[in-house]
């Protein structure tokens, strides 16, 4: 059979079957991103606009550019493309895509031999028995009333309906299932975090809800709140908030009483049906019944002597009848199936048959009839079962079995006895497993976890048992931190995000009564790098604020403790709209910086160093950021050169210092292109990347490199797109991709930057990213120029009195500039931007007097002071304004000189908008 395909480079493009390959390789492209590619693909080299795009891959929709970009990385992600690399997929700023390499359509003898991937699903664990009738109906009433709550009793199967209506519907859902277990938290203040961390969402908000809600409210998603019923009041005001913000979000929760929400649909679980008591049955009769029907699976799954027959019907059938069909409690019988005598089946559960009759409250009958079968099967385990049981109920989620050896204490010659015992528990359905081959985990159900903790105080191990835990999260966290590098944001989310309510519990249990204080320091300062990393800001300074007091307070405080959160305070300081970025972010990284050089820790002191550099440019203080060198003198090693040039090359670019910066960004970039995994400072909070790229982007703009400049711009961008991590988004968006593509291409080519620039800071709570996308608004603006010129006081309450967003601002807003944002601009020394500045003043100074030798004064100082700097751009940009000035003046032929000195140093940048202007100027001349 012949078919058509296109091909480029190792791929092949089968677009009739939506098959994408590489070197005969399935590569697996998302829906949206395959007809992006398709439609790059078709067009073999010509740019593609964005416009077109739209139309042919978003027919009868408005495509937003931050969509469009999503699906860009995404798909440049597929094609395997380095950060570093040109790559397939190029951006022309301004315009739109296209494919690099030429597309050839060519003709397959034979079928490829690949085949589309499925779309991932979310499944039920176990096989569902009898109740096919339930879920179908349960879908379609979920379809109808968009939030739906399965009720029940613990065990008799919520989470399993619920998996198995996602199973059912998971097509309609183009933003796919997100499965959300609330069981695993203590308290209402921390289901922000969860959500936050199943959503991949990062908020600096003190409540990230909001940032949650605006993530769904464009998303066709089904939402799964598992285990509500401890925190009902909290879910019940979730639930309502998201069915008014995010109508195209169902919502399926599973709880043992009802929510109470507004528009909710109450659905009682069903326990499995039993044989009813006093009918004759046959044997085959019986087995029928899907309460039988699922412990002769499980029995005969775990016995090689077991078999269902005609003498066993009965006593199964009465073993059911008891366990009153609840599915929990007839997989813990079933587990012990092999251990009795077949022929007296029905006599080995006699011993939990009184505890069944002594319940009384029909209301709690199924609960206490669950609780006395997991009592009846602990007691059934070995004397050394039992105490890995109880002892493996710490655990708030999954653990692995190394895990288990290290908080059970049973290494050694009992540590290689302990998979054993884990395949005897999970036999047993006391455990859960979880996962595939070399990756199994194990978990306990809530209820099972209850119980072991109840025998593991009982006991008397209770205080040892949390203590382990709690050193077990910190070597975890400090696992965590090790295994952080750049550019791996998703990746070690996957890894480590799923720990945060170990992590939670065990510092709760540190501050606690008979808890330990100094543990609970030690994992407040090591969690930075798990709460900062997905966002939970507002909780994460609850904690640093009470961990901080009681380390004051101890006789032998933990001064590298100290650092690591005096670190975390500054960025939280520094993001939040709470604190002014002054003397509290300055303050917090000094005194992380002195607990560091106290604690002996180089890479806390780099982190506190770079901080504090961040804060003075941020600030403006340029000349400042650079007296930090001598810091970073003090200290040897790759990890102290690299941050030293990575600080030393955004203070250098910003301070105007064109050479020094151009040595020690490809000084730092260079260890990040030969080894990814270079540690970073221990600082979690940004990609660096991105920021050294975009920084990299500016000073290519200013030297006259105008195309390479915007299209790495939006390599930025879309790198922090994959990686998924807001705060590099921003920093790429508002310090490269919508200045330098404003400044190069205009303002409707810069528009989308700016939009997604202010969604993103919006959506996360990055209020301060949020006022440098208003102060931008404000100096593009037309209406809003006109307006600040009459009040500027809005204006002044998002730029400061100072700083780099000041100087920004300044730039943008060129000739129609206000004059008091120029003169807060050039409060500093001659930096990156001076010269610019100065050409300002000289068109300021035409408009308010027309004294045209006056202007020229400042114009010739822009001129000389981007030549001495190397600043083409800048040069180009005063030497139009200055010819300009002449030829009004008389003076063609100068005219003509300055520009002709400047124009042949570009080899790129004809079609931005400062070269079309000077062509023009010394066409008008000549």
């Amino acid at each position: 059979m012949t078919e058509e395909y296109l091909s480029f480079g190792p791929f092949r493009l089968f677009a009739s079957r939506r098959i994408l390959e590489k070197n005969g390789q399935l590569v697996p492209v998302g829906g949206r991103a395959f007809d992006v590619l398709t439609t790059l693909a078709v067009k073999r080299g010509s740019v593609v606009t964005l416009s077109e795009i739209g139309r042919l891959v978003w027919p009868g929709m408005h495509l937003d550019v931050g969509t469009l970009r999503v699906h860009i990385a995404a798909l440049r992600k597929a094609l395997g493309e380095q950060q570093s690399e040109r790559g397939f997929i190029v951006n022309v700023p301004g315009k739109g895509y296209l494919l690099a390499s030429d597309a050839m359509l060519r003709r397959d003898p034979g079928a490829s031999l690949a085949q589309p991937a499925p779309p991932p699903r979310i499944s039920p664990r176990t096989r569902v028995i009898g109740r096919e009738a339930f879920t179908r109906a349960a879908s379609i009433q979920l379809a109808a009333t968009h939030l739906l709550t399965l009720s029940g009793p613990a065990g008799v199967g919520k989470t399993t309906m619920a998996l198995a209506i996602a199973d059912e519907i998971s097509d309609n859902y183009a933003d796919g299932v997100h499965f959300v277990d609330l069981g695993l938290l203590q308290k209402a203040d921390q289901i922000a975090g969860e959500l936050c961390s199943v959503l991949r969402l990062s908020s600096f908000s003190d409540n990230p809800i909001d940032s949650v809600l605006s993530r769904l409210e464009d998303r066709t998603s089904l939402l799964i709140l598992d285990n509500c019923e401890h925190l009902a009041p909290a879910v019940r005001v979730f639930v309502e908030a998201v069915r008014k913000r995010a109508a195209t979000v169902d919502i399926l929760v599973t709880s043992r009483e009802p929510l109470h929400a507004e528009g909710e649909l109450i659905r009682s679980v069903p326990p499995l049906k039993t044989p009813p008591l006093g009918e004759p049955l046959t044997a085959e009769e019986i087995f029928s019944f899907p309460a039988v029907e699922l412990f002769v699976e499980r029995a005969s799954a775990q016995s090689e002597v077991f078999r269902p027959s005609a003498e066993n019907a009965q006593a199964i059938a009465e073993l059911c009848r008891n366990l009153e069909g609840i599915p929990l409690a007839i997989e813990f019988a079933a587990a012990r199936a092999g251990d009795l005598d077949l022929g007296r089946f029905g006599e080995g559960f006699e011993a939990i048959y009184p505890m069944l009759r002594e319940v009384r409250l029909p209301g709690e009958l199924r609960h206490r009839t669950l609780r006395n079968t997991i009592s009846w099967s602990y007691g059934l385990l070995t004397g050394f079962e039992g105490v890995v049981f109880r002892r493996l109920s710490v655990f708030s989620g999954d653990f692995t079995v190394e895990a288990a050896c290290d908080v059970t204490g049973l290494g050694g010659d009992l540590g290689r006895e302990i998979g054993a015992i884990l395949a005897s528990l999970i036999a047993k359905s006391l455990i859960t497993a979880v996962g595939k081959g070399c990756f199994i985990r194990c978990r306990m159900l809530n209820m099972i976890r209850e119980f072991g903790r109840e025998k593991l105080d009982e006991n008397g191990e209770a205080v040892l048992m949390y203590r382990r835990h709690a050193e077990f999260c910190v070597s975890l966290l400090e696992e965590a931190a090790a295994a952080w590098s750049d550019g791996v944001t998703s990746t070690w989310l996957e890894q480590y995000g799923s720990k945060l309510p170990e992590v939670r519990q065990s510092i709760e249990w540190a501050f606690s009564s008979p808890g330990d204080e100094q543990i609970g320091v030690t994992l407040t300062a090591l969690g930075s790098v798990l709460f900062m990393t997905i966002g939970l800001i507002g909780e994460y300074r609850t904690l640093i604020e009470r961990a901080l007091e009681v380390n004051r307070r101890s006789p032998a405080p933990d001064r590298l403790a100290d650092a690591k959160m005096h670190a975390a305070l500054a960025t939280i300081y520094h993001h939040s709209h709470d604190f002014p970025l002054g003397d509290e972010t300055t303050g917090q990284f000094e005194l992380s910086l002195k607990a560091a050089r106290d604690a002996g820790s180089i890479a806390d002191e780099l982190r506190a160093i770079s901080g504090l550099s961040a804060a003075y440019l941020f600030r403006g203080e340029h000349e400042k950021a650079l007296t930090l060198q001598r810091d970073f003198d003090r200290l040897e090693g790759p990890d102290a050169r690299h941050v030293a040039n990575r600080t030393l090359g955004h203070s250098n670019h910003y301070a105007g210092n064109r050479v020094e910066a151009e040595r020690r960004i490809a000084a730092a970039l260079h260890p990040l292109d030969g080894n990814p995994q270079i540690k970073n400072a221990g600082s979690q909070f940004d990609q660096r990347q991105v920021t050294l790229r975009s920084t990299l982007a500016n000073h290519l703009w200013l030297t006259g490199k105008l195309d390479q400049a915007t299209l790495l711009a939006s390599r930025c961008v879309d790198d922090a797109l994959v990686a998924n991590h807001p705060l590099s988004l921003c920093h790429a968006l508002g310090t490269a991709a919508f200045p330098l593509v404003y400044l190069t291409n205009g303002p409707s080519a810069a528009a989308p930057y700016l939009a997604l620039l202010t969604e993103t800071a919006s959506r996360h709570a990055l209020y301060r990213w949020l006022r440098w996308a208003e102060a931008y608004e404000d100096v593009t603006s037309p209406d809003a120029i006109v307006r600040n010129r009459n009040d500027h006081t809005g204006l002044l309450s998002k730029i400061g009195i100072g700083g780099v967003l000041t100087e920004y601002t300044a730039v943008l807003g060129g000739e129609m500039a206000i004059d008091w944002v120029v003169r807060h601009a050039m409060n500093t020394t001659p930096g990156w931007c001076y010269a610019e500045l100065l050409r300002i003043c000289g068109e300021l100074e035409l408009r308010r007097s027309g004294d045209k030798a006056e202007a020229m004064k400042f114009f010739r100082q822009g001129l000389n002071l981007a030549t001495s700097q190397g600043y083409d751009t800048w040069r180009l940009r005063c030497a139009t304004s200055l010819a300009r000035v002449l030829a009004e003046t008389g003076a063609t032929f100068e005219a003509a000189t300055v520009l002709s000195d400047v124009m042949p140093l570009f080899a790129e940048g004809f079609e931005s908008v400062d070269f079309r202007a000077a062509r023009a100027q010394l066409a008008a001349v000549h």
